[in-house]
């Protein structure tokens, strides 16, 4: 594994679905990841919740993400500790498979994942250092660096 890309969820309309206006950021950044991530193997885990299911469905569709290279989390976001752990799990049991891996989050908790994620990739990062207000950090496992996407 190269790479991890944590991604923000679109914004959740009625049921907690994906907005109109949720759907159209995530394709901004599908097409911002196609142009900065070519190449390579990927994986997507989804969050639980309907809107991060769905955002990596388009996300999934534009990139070009095998079926069998998605899944969704069964732990809801709300037990924090639970979802990271199931999220690490996941990615550890892939992670000679893919070159990068995909985790879109509810917007409850994405600012915590990158940290969380990122120190289990050997990257020392508090939770300070993630910019809350972007849409996706990108991890390089390989450089052990953050990259905050806008």
């Amino acid at each position: 594994m190269k790479k991890i890309v944590v991604v923000k969820s679109g914004q959740g309309g009625r049921g907690g679905f994906l907005s109109e206006e949720g759907g159209r950021k995530i394709m901004e950044l599908a097409r911002q990841f196609g142009q900065d991530i070519a190449g390579g193997s990927s994986l997507i885990i989804a969050s639980k919740d309907p809107s991060s299911f769905e955002s990596g469905k388009i996300l999934g569709d534009f990139l070009g993400i095998e079926a069998r290279n998605r899944h969704r989390a069964s732990i809801s976001p709300n037990d924090v500790v639970a979802y990271i752990l199931e999220i690490v799990e996941l990615v550890n049991l892939r992670k000679n498979d893919v070159d990068i891996v995909f985790l879109v989050v509810g917007n409850k908790i994405d600012w915590l994942v990158p940290s969380l994620v990122g120190h289990h990739a050997g990257l020392r990062l508090r939770w300070d250092e993630v910019d809350k207000d972007k849409e996706a950090w990108i991890i390089d496992c390989e450089k052990r660096t953050l990259v905050h996407i806008p």
